[in-house]
C-alpha cells in the first residue's frame, strides 16, 4: 500500500472538511425551506396543530443535523490545519480521524497547543466554513445582506492568509459592527519577536481592508527589521466611522469605545510575548482611539506613535497619555492632521482634540514629509502614505518600533504664535 504523504492528507481533510460544511448549509436550507413550503394553510383546529408540531419538529431535527455537520467538518479542518503545520502527524491524524467517527473529541489535543496556535487554528477554520457557505447559499441564490456581508468579510480574511504565509489569527468575528466585522492579524514571529507593533486603523475600515492594512503592517516590520526581530499586528477591534462624510467620524465617541478595547486586546497579545518591547501605532481616527487607549484603558506599551491625527482625544499634554515615549507623524498637506485644537487657536469642534504635533502637546515629532507632495493640502496620499516605501515617516516609525530613538528624524513641532495663524515649520523645509 502506498503510504499516505502529510500533504495529501491535509488535502483531503481540507476538502471533506469543505464539503462537510456546505452539507450543513444545505441541511439548514431544507430546515427554512419546510417552514416556509409547509405551512398549515388551510387545516384548522387541532389537524393543524398536529401538522405544525410535526413540521417544526422536523426542521428542529434538521437544524440539529446542520449543526452536527458543522462540527464535524470544524474537526476535519482543524485537523488539516495541525498537520499541514507539524502539530500532528499523519498516524496521529488518522488516529484523530477514528476516534471521531465514534464521538470523539478534540478538546484534549488543543489542551496541548499554546493561545496563540489555538486561536489561530480556530478562526482559520471558521473563515473556512463562512468562505463555504457563502459559497453554497450564493449558489443557491438564497443569499442575504447580512450573510452577503460575512461572506464578503470571509472571502477578504482568506485572500489575505493566502498572500501571508505565517500570519497568525488572532481575532475573527464578521458579524459584529453591522456587518463591517472585527479582525485581529499578526505577522512575523509573534511569539519570539524582539519588537512588537500594534496598528489601529482610522475612518472607512472594515474587515475587507484587511489585505491592504497587512500589507501597511509588514512594511513596517520591514522597517525595524533591520534592527531586531519585528513582528506586527493589525487590529480592528473597534467600529470605525464608515466614511469622512459619517456623523460618528466627528465626534470621540467611537474612538473612546475602541480605546479601551485596544488596551484589552493589547494586554492579551502582550501576554503571549512578555519579554518583547511594544509600540502602539495609530493612523488617522486610529490614532485618537489609541490615545483614549492611553488616558482611558492604561495602555501597557513601551512607546506610543500617532500619524495623521485629527486630535489625540481627552489628552490635552503627552503625559496625559500614560506612556513613556510619544512620538507624532504629521505631514505639514495632511488636511486632516492640521484639524486638532493648537493652542489659543481651536478649530470649532472641527478637529477631535489637540494637534499632537503642536508643541504645546509635547510629543515628539518625526519627519513625514513627500518628495512629490506639492503645494495644496489634500486627504490622498498626504494623508495615507506614512506606511508607503520610502516615506520619510516609515524609517522613524521603525526606528521607534526597534528602539532605537537615535535613529528618529526628529521634526519641529508646529507652533501657535499669540500674532498669527499656527505655523508649521515642516512646510516649506526642502524634502530629498
Amino acid at each position: 500500500m502506498t503510504e499516505l504523504s502529510a500533504a495529501t492528507l491535509t488535502h483531503r481533510l481540507s476538502d471533506a472538511g469543505r464539503e462537510l460544511g456546505a452539507a450543513a448549509v444545505r441541511f439548514e436550507e431544507f430546515a427554512q425551506e419546510a417552514e416556509q413550503r409547509w405551512a398549515p394553510g388551510v387545516w384548522r383546529g387541532a389537524a393543524r396543530e398536529a401538522y405544525a408540531a410535526q413540521v417544526a419538529a422536523a426542521s428542529a431535527a434538521t437544524r440539529r443535523a446542520a449543526q452536527r455537520w458543522r462540527r464535524v467538518a470544524a474537526d476535519l479542518l482543524t485537523l488539516a490545519q495541525w498537520l499541514a503545520s507539524g502539530d500532528v502527524d499523519v498516524e496521529e491524524a488518522l488516529a484523530w480521524v477514528a476516534a471521531l467517527t465514534t464521538g470523539g473529541s478534540l478538546s484534549t489535543k488543543r489542551q496541548e497547543l499554546d493561545v496563540v496556535a489555538d486561536r489561530d487554528v480556530a478562526h482559520r477554520v471558521a473563515v473556512e466554513l463562512d468562505v463555504a457557505a457563502g459559497r453554497t447559499r450564493h449558489r443557491d441564490a438564497r443569499l442575504d445582506p447580512d450573510e452577503e456581508s460575512v461572506w464578503r468579510n470571509a472571502r477578504a480574511v482568506d485572500r489575505m492568509l493566502h498572500r501571508t504565509p505565517g500570519a497568525t489569527l488572532w481575532t475573527y468575528d464578521p458579524e459584529v459592527f453591522d456587518g463591517d466585522g472585527a479582525v485581529v492579524v499578526g505577522v512575523g514571529d509573534v511569539r519570539g519577536a524582539d519588537h512588537q507593533v500594534v496598528l489601529a486603523p482610522g475612518v472607512g475600515t472594515d474587515v475587507s481592508d484587511v489585505g491592504a492594512q497587512v500589507r501597511r503592517v509588514e512594511a513596517v516590520v520591514d522597517a525595524a527589521q533591520e534592527h531586531g526581530e519585528t513582528a506586527g499586528w493589525f487590529w480592528l477591534g473597534y467600529d470605525a466611522p464608515d466614511a469622512v462624510a459619517d456623523p460618528a467620524a466627528r465626534t470621540e465617541v467611537r474612538a473612546e469605545r475602541g480605546g479601551e478595547s485596544f488596551a484589552r486586546d493589547v494586554a492579551s497579545l502582550r501576554d503571549a510575548s512578555p519579554g518583547a518591547r511594544w509600540t502602539a501605532l495609530g493612523h488617522s481616527y486610529g490614532a485618537t482611539t489609541v490615545s483614549y487607549a492611553g488616558t482611558r484603558g492604561d495602555l501597557d506599551v513601551d512607546a506610543l506613535v500617532l500619524v495623521g491625527a485629527p486630535g489625540a482625544g481627552e489628552a490635552e499634554r503627552v503625559g496625559d497619555l500614560g506612556v513613556g515615549e510619544v512620538y507624532v507623524g504629521r505631514d505639514s498637506r495632511d488636511l486632516v492632521a492640521t484639524l486638532g485644537d493648537e493652542g489659543w487657536v481651536g478649530k470649532g469642534g472641527v478637529g477631535l482634540g489637540v494637534d499632537p504635533a503642536s508643541e504645546e502637546f509635547g510629543a515628539i515629532r518625526f519627519r513625514a514629509e513627500r518628495p512629490d507632495r506639492g503645494w495644496a493640502p489634500g486627504v490622498g496620499e498626504a494623508h495615507s502614505g506614512y506606511f508607503t516605501p520610502g516615506h520619510e515617516a516609515l524609517d522613524s516609525i521603525g526606528a521607534v518600533v526597534a528602539g532605537r530613538p537615535d535613529l528618529v528624524q526628529v521634526a519641529e513641532r508646529a507652533t501657535d504664535p499669540w500674532w498669527r495663524r499656527p505655523r508649521d515649520p515642516e512646510w516649506s523645509r526642502d524634502v530629498e
